[in-house]
């Protein structure tokens, strides 16, 4: 009974009891806080959490660890994906009006391993799975970085140069037609004229589509790519 009163108030206090197997008590302090997201890795249950102070973590409950991140202003998830035994998680941090990333590799057991992205304040990521990868590339037009996420590791690139198309010689231009046939073509008359510019006067202007954003495709062709070694990350011991 008094242990049972005791949790309760340990729970309200910022706490966690939990039992073991042998029916040893376990107890926990979680820092307050919000959870932002929960999804699920090779670590099972995961939830990233904003704390009052600024720091955010992210939090493996069914391991009872915890990935504390550093102080940002924002940290949303963008994708995950979970392939032979191991979940790759792309994160995206802001903070002083800047965006970067960092790119997880979750694998059962509590090992966790991270690549930072970098691509400047002001570029964005698309990110979408890909052949049962998660391929990660950044939204330019020419010689964009990517990134290809798999069970096996991170593999990094840059997409090759697009070639220029040469320029063709000047098409020679076709001489007026002689004046006696200038004269044989029949003239408009200028009511038709007039019908035609009043018709085109009244058609409404349509805007131009906007540009649809191309789905995502896996490099192919003469692309080099190198293998990015993670750095490992310390996970520490929490509820």
């Amino acid at each position: 009974m008094r242990v049972g009163m005791a949790a309760a108030m340990l729970v309200l206090g910022g706490c966690v009891v939990t039992q073991s197997r042998n029916g040893d008590f376990n107890f926990g302090f979680i820092e307050p806080g919000t959870t932002v997201a929960q999804f699920q890795t090779a670590n099972g249950a995961t939830r990233l959490r904003r704390h009052h102070d600024g720091k955010w973590s992210l939090r493996f409950s069914d391991k009872l660890t915890v990935y504390n991140m550093g102080a940002y202003d924002d940290v949303q998830v963008v994708t995950t994906h979970t392939t032979g035994g191991r979940s790759g998680v792309l994160l995206q941090r802001r903070r002083n009006g800047c965006t970067d990333y960092e790119l997880l590799t979750v694998a059962g057991g509590n090992q966790v391993g991270r690549n930072a992205i970098h691509t400047g304040c002001g570029t964005r990521l698309q990110a979408a799975v890909v052949d049962d990868r998660l391929l990660v590339r950044e939204q330019v037009d020419e010689r964009a970085q990517f990134w290809i996420w798999g069970p096996d590791g991170v593999r990094y690139g840059r997409e090759p140069a697009p070639q220029r198309a040469t320029a063709r010689p000047a098409t020679p231009t076709r001489q007026a037609a002689p004046a006696s046939r200038q004269a044989a073509s029949p003239a408009r008359t200028g009511s038709s004229a007039n019908a035609g510019r009043a018709s085109a006067a009244r058609a409404p202007a349509r805007p131009a589509p906007a540009p649809a954003t191309p789905a995502l495709r896996m490099p192919s062709g003469t692309v080099q790519t190198d293998v990015l070694t993670p750095t490992r990350v310390v996970l520490e011991k929490g509820n």
